[in-house]
């Protein structure tokens, strides 16, 4: 089809063509082809400004094996294919068919990218895509589709515009397995992040999904949790967790450079995630690598206990006022006068005080 530039298709599907020269091709509903065809294609578009390819196609599909064949024994075509003009890029796919293209595809770090890499792969493949390359903050949602029963895994950038999603499916993968995040790393790895933000999770997420999540990350030297914990407070028993280094000695499993830990206003944390955070840090702080910077979390202690033995504090603003500053003054006072021993004598301390008042 030399005469045709661009095609821009939603919601039907036609079966896949030869096509050439293009300049923009949108196919988000599109039947998978095989690698072979789907190859032909893109190194005869050069040119290419966007590229969107929604390939859908279970394991079942016909074609579907062409893809693990590339990934693994190769194909006789294996140079990079190139497009130095790439304003936007769009990949959906099954994680085995994303692997063998994303290995390929070569274009401008600056260029917009969307990947959703769904389901869990047949067979591990590393590949650490370059969108991400240079990416240095980050922000992470996690969240349930209830209509779909899926569970995606989102992160995102800003510069460059970056959006990796992890789907699974409930009857499809394995939903419960700690381990169905333990590839999360073999084709998109967030090796310069130095930032993340923690935005959203709405659904909870075992100690090993985090210890994968963040052994992505190697460079991490802050975090800011600007989410409600679901479930258990995995996130710091992840955190706080050691291994053994090559003289034998402890050390952590993950983020071992974290100098800085922030609390956003405006979200609940109960007891449990509490003890979590003061044995976690206490943890890093035994190991040496105590966080530098801990905004906010002198407010979520105060805040908490507050609550709980003032339920109507709301409705005594200046009261409440007063007491906040009580107790900052006393925790100033333990910094100052009993150089701060600990993390959780910083918390008896704040406890201790509150009680008085009851």
């Amino acid at each position: 089809m030399p005469l045709v530039h661009s095609i821009i298709v939603a919601q039907m599907t036609l079966p896949w063509r030869p096509y050439e020269n293009l300049t923009r091709v949108l196919l988000m509903n599109q039947p998978l082809p095989s690698f072979s065809e789907l190859i032909w294609t893109l190194r005869r578009c050069p040119s290419l400004d966007t590229l969107g390819l929604g390939l859908s196609g279970s394991t079942v599909h016909a074609n579907f094996a062409s893809y693990l064949t590339a990934s693994f024994e190769g194909s006789e075509d294996v140079a990079p294919i190139e497009f130095p003009h790439l304003n936007n890029m769009i990949l959906a796919a099954h994680h085995d068919v994303a692997a063998p293209l994303l290995r390929l595809l070569h274009y401008p770090p600056s260029s917009s990218t969307v990947l959703m890499l769904k389901h869990t792969p047949r067979s591990r493949v590393t590949s650490s895509h370059n969108a991400v390359a240079h990416v240095t903050r980050a922000a992470l949602e996690c969240y349930y589709i209830e209509e779909s029963q899926i569970l995606n895994l989102t992160a995102l950038t800003c510069q460059p515009a970056v959006q990796v999603h992890w789907e699974w499916q409930e009857g499809v993968d394995a939903f419960e397995d700690p381990a169905r995040m333990a590839h999360i790393a073999d084709l998109v790895r967030f090796a310069g992040v130095q930032h993340l933000r923690i935005r959203k999770l709405q659904y909870p997420l075992y100690r090993q999904d985090w210890l994968h999540i963040l052994a992505q990350m190697p460079a991490l030297t802050a975090v800011e949790l600007n989410s409600c914990i679901a479930d258990e407070p995995t996130l710091f028993d992840a955190l706080a967790r050691t291994t053994t280094g090559p003289a034998g000695e402890p050390c952590l499993a993950v983020c071992p450079a974290l100098a800085e830990f922030e609390f956003c206003e405006g979200h609940e944390y109960g007891m449990e995630a509490l003890e979590a955070m003061v044995a976690c840090f206490e943890r890093r702080r035994e190991l040496g690598t105590l966080a530098g910077r801990l905004e906010g979390l002198i407010e979520v202690f105060l805040k908490t206990y507050l609550e709980a033995l003032y339920p109507w504090w709301g409705h005594s603003l200046l009261l409440v006022t007063v007491l906040v500053l009580v107790k900052l003054l006393q925790v100033l006072v333990l910094v100052l006068v009993m150089g701060f021993p600990s993390w959780s004598d910083m918390v008896k301390c704040v406890v201790e005080a509150t009680k008085l008042w009851v």
